[in-house]
This record gives structure tokens, C-alpha cells and sequence, in this order.
């Protein structure tokens, strides 16, 4: 739980990665740009008999998908870096995981990767590491709710190791610290308003979901995406708002394969859809990590 710098945390993973080498790895990061950095440090290793793959939401639909299978296809040993989209829907599975400190349940859905089809007397091994940039910020921190994270602390406190027949009751002293702690004031609050019938004051003070400035960029990483955009724009000038869906719900599926979506900070757009063009993906599309992050741009 003590803070380690990238730097450390680089140090600690190489000498995982080279005393397991027949074992294969997942390294989950909280943020893209230090996934970025893993991998792009992973890469410098020049791993021999291993194959390299990277995964985050800067990748396109299409080609996160095509990396997957061949993460499942693959007979040879795999280093995977990925961010946290690698914890849910993804069935795969590794040897050993290594997660940036993350709340209790997401730490769960990480283990859940390692050793996932029980393979024989083999035991997995899930490392948790608190990484922290070159500011001493925990990526944590950009991510997750801190009061998550410190009853996530306060349950793996003392424990160097975990045995899988802990989990059960780790998790449970977990759960009932978040219990304990939350306010049920706003619930209380917002049912109030309900049973006054002040349902504009619901919809403007209650949000499941917070809401993120984000931008949706559609990348022409091929001639597919070309004809796909093409007939995007046909549509768009559609005046007829009920053939306009019909016709974009047919191509919806193939569009979306090509999208992405960053935060607006990271891409100064007043458009709701950005289109990169083909030639100009080496300013802002990579094909190995996705997304080019320019905070000058």
C-alpha cells in the first residue's frame, strides 16, 4: 500500500517478467498515459518468445477486438498492459496480474483474470502495487472515489500476503465498510421530492452516472472507415429525422467500430464528432497504444 513511483513500479514488473518467463503477464494501469508509458517500457525488454499486446479505450472497437482474440488464439507466452476495460466482458487468461490500487471490486475483476480456467495445481499470482506519477499523485486518485479507496486500504492493511479462502471475508469486511459509511441524506432527500411530485428538481440533483466532457473522434484507420464516414455524411444531411435514424441504424454498427472517446481537454474540438482523416493519423491516431495524447494540440 506505500507509494511506489513509475519508475520503481518499472524496476518491480521487470523482475516479475523475467523470473516468470514462461509465464505469461497482465499489467492493469488506472490511466491511459501510464499504460502508455508500461508498455512502451515493456517494449524496450526485447522479450524473447513473447508476444506483446496493449489494450485501452484510445484503441478502436475493431482492433481492440481483433487484439483480444488473438490474446486468446496466441500458444506462445503474452505480456499484455492494459487499462481497466480488461475487467469486465473480457474472457481471457492469464498466469499472473499486476493492478494499480484500485477499490476492492475492481481488484476482484482483475484477480478474476489469473488463472481463470483453473489449470491443474497451479496457483495464480495477483500483485498490487499503489503507483504514483512523477508528481507523487496515486493514479488512483484520477480515477476512483477516495472514499473507496480508503476502506480498500483499511482492509488490506497488514496483509504482505492473500490466500484465495481470505477473499470471501476480506470482501465482506469491505462491503460493510462502505455500508457503514455512506449518507443516505441525498436518498432521503430526492425521495422526498419524489413524493411532492418536484420532478424537475429530481432530474436536475440526481445523477447515477457523473457526467464527463468527452468528445467522440471517428478515426479512417482503412478504406472501410472511408466508405463507412462517407456514408455517415450522406445521412447527416437527411432532412427527415425518422429516415435519418433508418438510415444510420443501418451502418450503426459498423461506425461504432471506428470511434473513440476522449475527454475534450485532451483535443480542443467544438465539434460532437471529430473525423480524422487517414492522412493525418500520425499526428493523432498510433496503431501499437491509439490516441495520440497532445496536450499542446
Amino acid at each position: 500500500l506505500n507509494r511506489i513511483s513509475l519508475e520503481n513500479f518499472f524496476k518491480n514488473i521487470c523482475n516479475i517478467i523475467q523470473k516468470n518467463n514462461q509465464k505469461s503477464v497482465l499489467i492493469i494501469l488506472n490511466t491511459i498515459k501510464s499504460a502508455q508509458m508500461t508498455y512502451d517500457f515493456i517494449k524496450e525488454l526485447k522479450l524473447d518468445d513473447t508476444e506483446l499486446f496493449f489494450l485501452s479505450t484510445h484503441i478502436i472497437p475493431r482492433e481492440r477486438k481483433e487484439r483480444i482474440k488473438n490474446i486468446r488464439d496466441s500458444n506462445k507466452r503474452k505480456i499484455i498492459v492494459s487499462t481497466q476495460l480488461i475487467e469486465a466482458g473480457v474472457d481471457i487468461d492469464l498466469d499472473i496480474v499486476i493492478r494499480d490500487l484500485a477499490p476492492l471490486d475492481s481488484i476482484n475483476q482483475s484477480a478474476g483474470r489469473c488463472n481463470r480456467e483453473n489449470r491443474g495445481n497451479y496457483l495464480g499470482e495477483v500483485y498490487v502495487y499503489n503507483i504514483a506519477n512523477e508528481k507523487g499523485i496515486e493514479y488512483h486518485k484520477m480515477i476512483y472515489c477516495n472514499y473507496l479507496i480508503d476502506k480498500t486500504k483499511i482492509v488490506l492493511n497488514n496483509h504482505d500476503l492473500i490466500l484465495e479462502e481470505q477473499f470471501f471475508e476480506l470482501n465482506q469486511d469491505y462491503y460493510h465498510l462502505v455500508s457503514d459509511g455512506k449518507s443516505n441524506d441525498i436518498s432521503r432527500d430526492l425521495i422526498r421530492k419524489i413524493f411532492d411530485l418536484r420532478f424537475e428538481n429530481v432530474t436536475n440533483d440526481f445523477q447515477l452516472i457523473e457526467d464527463q466532457d468527452m468528445i467522440t473522434i471517428f478515426i479512417e484507420v482503412d478504406d472501410n472507415a472511408k466508405l463507412i464516414w462517407s456514408k455517415y455524411q450522406k445521412i447527416t444531411n437527411e432532412k427527415d429525422l425518422k429516415i435519418k435514424n433508418e438510415q444510420f441504424n443501418l451502418i450503426k454498427s459498423e461506425f461504432y467500430e471506428y470511434v473513440i472517446n476522449v475527454f475534450r481537454k485532451n483535443q480542443k474540438c467544438d465539434e460532437n464528432i471529430l473525423y480524422i482523416k487517414h492522412e493525418l493519423l500520425d499526428k493523432y491516431y498510433n496503431y501499437e497504444t491509439g490516441y495520440i495524447i497532445d496536450a499542446n494540440r
